[in-house]
């Protein structure tokens, strides 16, 4: 009975303190992160040549740009850059907001987000560095299975399965990148291959932080019984014999996969 109470007092204790923890982290965060860096390169008249220090778009961005959608002239192309460019430097004000215990994402305020979508085609990766818990800025991740249809598949929080998101969301972030899986690595059978696999196998899997732990990583591809965001995507490519993870650690993080080698970027905003 005395050993019962004892835990229980200690519980109440740790709980305590994930509290103060998650308040003043949530503070931390508002005064002492800008989680949206504007470019260190004043706005200019948009050229070939300072497209992606103007917008943050890549060559590879441009061309998907042009692919998806019915531009009927070079201007309307050259206007709708301009858009990006515009988006790309001006400042935006954030608000935090808890998604789970004392796990936080950082929004543009609503007045203030675009409507202008990541640039993405199947199998690309959307990254974020808006989430955090306690003080470890950790990002979250996506994997795009429908560009058409502007659907990712995303593990978002702790007590949540994965599921099916629309690629609107990433407007309320104000930093995102967009990555894409090398040309010499890529081909359509292999991208649609991922996706299915994804849609059959990591939909409705239960959110699990110690994932690449327990279970291992191994273990993982074999017997899907927990994920999170950057091993779900880990995970679509790593069943195909692609290991995302930069660093090769037990557990993806969505840094590990924004460094790498394997990956080529599209897009970058709000990041520096």
């Amino acid at each position: 009975m005395e050993s019962n109470v004892k835990k229980s007092i200690v519980f109440a204790f740790i709980l305590l303190l994930i509290s103060l923890l998650a308040s003043f982290t949530h503070e931390y965060f508002l005064r002492e992160h800008r989680v949206h860096k504007n470019p260190t390169v004043p706005l200019q008249p948009l050229t070939r040549a300072n497209l992606f220090s103007q917008t943050g778009i890549t060559e590879l961005g441009l061309t998907t740009l042009i692919d998806q959608f019915d531009l009927q002239s070079s201007d309307e192309l050259i206007d709708l850059l301009k858009e990006y460019q515009i988006y790309y430097h001006t400042p935006v004000e954030t608000s935090c907001e808890y998604i789970a215990g004392i796990s936080c994402e950082d929004f543009v305020v609503p007045n203030q987000r675009t409507k202008l979508l990541p640039i993405v085609e199947d199998g690309d990766i959307l990254i974020t560095f808006s989430a955090h818990t306690g003080i470890w800025r950790n990002g979250h991740a996506a994997l795009v299975i429908d560009a058409k249809e502007k659907q990712t598949i995303e593990s978002t929080a702790l007590g949540t399965d994965s599921s099916i998101q629309n690629l609107s969301k990433w407007t309320r972030y104000p930093n995102y990148a967009v990555f894409r899986l090398r040309a010499d690595l890529r081909s359509d059978p292999l991208i649609q291959d991922i996706i299915q696999y994804a849609t059959d196998n990591l939909l409705d899997i239960p959110y699990n932080f110690m994932v690449g732990i327990f279970p291992s990583k191994a273990n993982s591809i074999t017997d899907v019984i927990g994920t999170q965001c950057s091993h779900l995507v880990w995970q679509a490519y790593a069943k195909y014999g692609i290991d995302l993870d930069a660093d090769g650690g037990l557990i993806c993080t969505p840094k590990d996969l924004f460094f790498s080698p394997y990956l080529e970027l599209v897009q970058i905003y709000g990041i520096m």
